[in-house]
């Protein structure tokens, strides 16, 4: 995982007897400012793709609020560059697209292009879904299409997508 702020935070793959996942967690305690983390993996076909994640809420009463997503169009996370995140929270219902431009000094400039509570996201698990056709992408929540944008930057050979969580001040997610 990168930016992680707290003692406690983690990310593992658990393989089970009837089952497989990737958990991320967040220790954003105690901390004055919200704070994300993300894991990456390399795709070759950056114009056209489609990255989905089935994502939840680890059951824990500490748990503060946040919200979990994908990270796409990753060129690179050096200074310079920006990606794009998708992300929900699943106790509002509220979802938002956002794009984190990397800073000089490596911190991250969050700018949200759009957001909303489309009653399709639940309070247990959601299927999210990014499908990107260069430029156009689309955003779907439990198999259902919930926005659209246009990314009229250009991308490398390969691209990086990956899961993303994100923590508010003094809270754990």
């Amino acid at each position: 995982m990168s930016n992680v702020p707290g003692d406690g935070s983690y990310a593992e793959y658990i393989n089970g007897d009837d089952f497989a996942e990737y958990q991320m967690y967040l220790d954003n305690k105690p901390s004055e400012k919200a704070s994300s983390a993300k894991s990456m993996a390399h795709l070759m076909n950056p114009n056209s793709y489609a990255v989905k994640v089935t994502g939840y809420r680890m059951d824990n009463p500490l748990n503060g609020n946040g919200m979990y997503g994908l990270a796409f169009n990753v060129n690179s996370l050096a200074p310079g560059n920006s990606y794009y995140v998708f992300r929900v929270n699943s106790e509002t219902g509220y979802y938002e697209l956002v794009k984190m431009k990397i800073l000089s000094n490596n911190t991250i400039e969050p700018a949200t292009i759009s957001q909303g509570n489309p009653s399709v996201i639940t309070n247990g698990p959601n299927i999210l879904e990014v499908r990107q056709n260069w430029p156009k992408v689309d955003l779907l929540v439990n198999n259902e299409k919930i926005d659209e944008y246009e990314i009229n930057e250009w991308v490398d050979d390969f691209i990086q997508v990956g899961l993303h969580v994100y923590a508010d001040h003094d809270s754990l997610y």
